[in-house]
């Protein structure tokens, strides 16, 4: 066997492996706003790298379904006004 496995979504997966992001690339206003928008409870002043680290923490504890997301986005975009968004070209 070549240490691959399905996982709960039937995606072919290395055994141990797992997607991460590096935040570290986000500049400091995204950082701040991600803050904001989930609450993050950390110091009024914190640096990137306290940031970074209390996002990568709670990012983590997040479980994403890549196809629900993806279904969802498709959906915004199909009830916003992109009218010259041909989304056809990406499918």
């Amino acid at each position: 066997m070549d240490g691959s496995f399905l996982n709960s979504r039937g995606l072919k997966k290395r055994k141990g492996e797992s997607k991460t992001i590096d935040f570290s690339m986000l500049d400091l206003t995204a950082l701040r706003k991600y803050r904001r928008t989930f609450k993050l409870r950390t110091r009024q002043n914190s640096t990137k790298s306290e940031l970074v680290s209390a996002v990568a923490k709670h990012s983590s504890t997040m479980v994403v379904i890549e196809m629900e997301v993806i279904q969802q986005f498709l959906e915004a975009l199909n009830n916003s006004d992109f009218t010259s968004f041909e989304l056809r070209t990406f499918l």
